[in-house]
């Protein structure tokens, strides 16, 4: 081209084509960041090269619109070698990745420091390639004041920050590499007032666990293990009380095994079966229980028909074959068995209600109050179900389905197991008879011990929950005034005592008990809860009149109840770094998970402050 015959532009189109390139490069940075923060479940930053092995990977970019024109132009040049300079290897994408894992971290550590008080989430799980990954999730609340423009925000947050990879799993090795990262992190381990973990001896134990490594660093870092965790454990504490308990969850594992082992079989079921399916039982996850009853609480007759179907098909005359009808015969036997009917209806009745309370309690605005109540409710429940009035009602309902079955609507007499009896010294010495009734040995035996022992469970395991609600349950419906002043004193120098430190205390007891006294009398008693009150003292910039208040309600709110948060950032590692991707390293893996489990900071991102 003729330099001196060049098209001089006039202000406005240099204007016009200066905003176009704005605008392309916006839609470039909302594509790239758009890319980055889903879940990767389909490639995630699958390396975009000009070679056969992906050429299509790029033409389905391109022909699906996840680029942009100009992005899409570029692609279409490499795959036909018109360029060789891609500037998208792995060692670009790193950096992006980096850059914006980066900004979302600083974003967080921003609010943090902002918010000073904070508690610790821990969760430990393998990944695909068995190393030991630590999650690190952050709690804390952020709290503004109002302005002219804009209201007065009080905000809960659980924050994921890093995945770590352990080497070691024992409590004093995790306490060191939380510990390191912290510090490089610039987070004070002061300001940490929770600890949130499983109930894993490593990270509860009660000397050498992670929460007491950590307080005896921090004495007001308080450890609440999870309730939702704690809840799975009731369950397994009531599921493994006794040999009938253990062999009916046996056998529900033994159905489901049974037909997921043959296509043929599950065919066979789902042709009898119209809505629910039967589901396996989980090792870990006790609520998985819950999926796998319904089926056959509501559907019993259905798998009942599709195992005999199986034992008399007449066709099947392989070794294999005749081996699965002879399996089927003896499952469908064991649940023709009216105990197993009890015992199905009585399960499902549990497990329903517990089902109820285990997913309130995986909610990230839940508090100690709230997790307590959905708890005494549960509890409530199973020491009302324990009675002889539910107890008929369970033998009536296990009647229905008995007609069903076409089967006998009474329990069987089991075969005794001879006791070996031991010569009286004394006439005086009596013998302990056996319960002749097979009813009432099903009550006794089995009803009312699984109750009796979900029952104790709740009370041991939930003991130190209810500690710190002893100890914070006073700053709840601080309007309705349930307590009298010398009570309330009493409450706030107990609090004042438990957030002490080296001498220094985050509050000041008596004042404490002055500035809830003042604010009762403003406050709207149905609306007295501690984020509302904490609310209500940000809408009104009163935060410096109440300062002993607005940090004790900052800290309640700060306390984690459970570690969802935690196990959820699982299941984006799961997706992220899966089978195809078991040697991608931990950089990239954090960054990822970064931009992905934080995905609505990254779409609030300006990518001209990414430096």
């Amino acid at each position: 081209m003729d330099h001196g015959k060049r098209q001089r532009l006039s202000g406005s189109q240099y204007k016009k084509i200066r905003l176009q390139r704005e605008a392309n490069s916006a839609k470039q940075k909302n594509a790239l960041l758009h890319f980055l923060s889903r879940s990767s479940s389909e490639k995630a930053l699958a390396p975009i090269v000009a070679s056969t092995s992906n050429q299509n990977e790029v033409e389905i970019e391109i022909e699906s619109g996840n680029y942009d024109p100009i992005m899409s132009k570029h692609i279409q040049r490499i795959t036909t070698s018109e360029i060789h300079t891609t500037y998208l290897g792995k060692t670009i994408q790193n950096e992006i990745v980096e850059l914006l894992a980066n900004k979302i971290k600083n974003d967080i550590l921003a609010k943090l420091e902002r918010a000073k008080y904070y508690s610790l989430i821990l969760d430990c799980t393998p990944d695909i390639s068995h190393m030991e990954q630590m999650t690190v999730v952050f709690r804390f609340v952020s709290a503004t004041e109002s302005s002219s423009e804009k209201p007065a925000e009080v905000v809960v947050s659980e924050h994921f920050v890093t995945f770590l990879e352990l080497q070691d799993t024992t409590g004093a090795n995790m306490t060191k590499v939380v510990i390191d990262k912290l510090q490089e992190l610039g987070v004070n381990l002061d300001d940490m007032r929770g600890q949130g973990y499983d109930n894993g001896a490593n990270m509860r134990g009660k000397y050498n666990g992670v929460q007491a490594r950590i307080r005896q660093l921090n004495p007001r870092a308080f450890f609440v293990p999870c309730s939702a965790h704690s809840l799975n454990l009731v369950l397994n504490d009531a599921a493994n009380c006794c040999m009938e308990a253990v062999a009916f969850f046996d056998l529900i594992q033994g159905i489901y095994n049974f037909f997921s082992a043959s296509t043929h079989r599950w065919s066979i079921l789902l042709n009898h079966l119209s809505d629910l399916t039967i589901k396996p039982l989980s090792a870990t996850r006790w609520e998985s229980r819950v999926g796998a009853v319904p089926a056959l609480r509501f559907q019993i007759s259905g798998v009942y028909d599709a195992l005999i179907e199986i034992a008399e098909d007449n066709t099947l005359t392989t070794a294999p074959q005749v081996k699965s009808r002879a399996e089927a015969k003896g499952i469908a036997r064991n649940i023709s068995n009216f105990k197993f009917v009890c015992s199905l209806v009585l399960w499902y009745d549990i497990l329903f209600q517990i089902n109820i309370v285990s997913k309130m309690l995986q909610s990230q605005a839940l508090d100690l109050s709230l997790a307590l109540e959905h708890l005494n409710a549960i509890k409530s429940f199973l020491c009302d179900y324990r009675c002889d009035e539910e107890f008929a009602a369970i033998v009536e309902n296990a009647k229905k389905l008995a007609v069903e079955l076409e089967i006998f609507e009474e329990f069987d007499v089991d075969d005794p197991v001879r006791v070996r009896r031991k010569s009286r010294q004394f006439l005086y010495e009596g013998r302990d008879e056996p319960i002749v009734s097979p009813e009432q040995n099903f009550k006794v035996s089995f009803f009312n011990r699984i109750l009796d022992i979900a029952i104790q469970a709740i009370n041991e395991r939930f003991t130190q929950l209810s500690e710190y609600n002893e100890l914070f349950g006073f700053l709840y419906n601080i309007g309705s005034k349930p307590l009298t002043d010398d009570e309330l004193l009493k409450h706030c120098k107990d609090l004042h005592l438990a957030l002490m430190s080296d001498g220094q205390s985050d509050i000041n007891g008596v004042e404490l008990w002055y500035e809830i006294k003042a604010i009762g009398r403003r406050l709207d008693t149905s609306n007295s809860d501690p984020k509302s009150v904490l609310k209500c003292i940000y809408t009104s910039n009163v935060v410096e009149v109440f300062p002993n208040l607005s940090i004790a309600l900052r800290i309640l709110l700060t306390l984690p109840v459970t570690v969802a948060s935690a196990e959820r950032s699982f299941s984006k590692l799961k997706i992220i770094k899966s089978y195809l991707r078991s040697q991608m390293c931990q950089d990239r893996l954090v960054g990822l998970a970064t931009i992905s489990i934080e995905k609505e900071i990254a779409d609030h991102l300006h990518i001209e402050d990414l430096g």
